[in-house]
């Protein structure tokens, strides 16, 4: 694994990861332990193809300074100054896709495509 120093200062925003663990006794999802990673969070709308083979919207790109393997099932929490809301739509979006970048020299970082709020509204998080 290669660190990305050369574009870290785009890394102006922090979120939370925290990995899916299992299901509590009425079926909701529980989590581990979050860990927070530099970021850098674009937005524009693009067609990915989610883990069932679903393709689906994506309003939000999330870039991480990790290349630590992360899951589509795990829950992400960005910052209320980085979506401008306090909703927690907004603050924790569905997950949709995750890709792991990698380049000559290994893993390079992970990039997470985030739901499209009001497509993730209308049919939860039933691509997952």
């Amino acid at each position: 694994m290669r660190p990305i120093t050369r574009w870290q200062h785009f890394m102006s925003s922090i979120v939370t990861v925290e990995p899916r663990s299992s299901n509590d006794g009425y079926g909701k999802p529980t989590y581990g332990a979050a860990v927070t990673y530099p970021a850098h969070i674009g937005r524009g709308r693009h067609l990915v193809r989610t883990a069932a083979g679903q393709e689906v919207e994506s309003e939000q790109t999330v870039h991480l300074s990790t290349a630590t393997a992360i899951l589509p099932t795990a829950r992400i929490t960005l910052s209320t100054g980085d979506v401008g809301s306090t909703e927690a739509a907004s603050i924790t979006p569905t997950i949709i896709a995750v890709d792991r970048l990698f380049d000559g020299g290994g893993a390079h970082h992970v990039v997470i495509h985030l739901a499209w709020l009001l497509y993730a509204a209308r049919i939860g998080s039933a691509w997952l």
